[in-house]
């Protein structure tokens, strides 16, 4: 399981994610069923987002499937608020 922080023209999110990537083939199709077509993404330690969302991290840990993510965060505010660049991970440009 990965979290990472999504940036896009349509905000920033917190995502949950059992794909293997960050760039899956099947994630990247979903979030361009979205609309979302550039984002940046930057991973953020599995410990430190359970750590800061406790019950709702939990939840979505149990609903989550195989090859699946849920969004944790949609609040950029909150996102930014709640993690420090430093504690990101290096940022990945995606652009299909």
């Amino acid at each position: 399981m990965r979290c990472f922080v999504v940036i896009s023209g349509a905000g920033t999110m917190l995502v949950l994610s059992t794909f293997k990537s960050s760039t899956h083939p099947t994630l990247v199709q979903r979030f361009r069923a979205s609309g979302i077509s550039r984002m940046i993404l930057m991973e953020v330690p599995l410990v430190l987002a359970e750590e800061r969302y406790g019950e709702v991290f939990e939840q979505l840990k149990r609903l989550i499937g195989q090859d699946d993510f849920r969004i944790l965060d949609l609040s950029g505010a909150s996102v930014f608020g709640k993690f420090s660049f430093s504690e990101m991970g290096h940022p990945i440009m995606v652009e299909f």
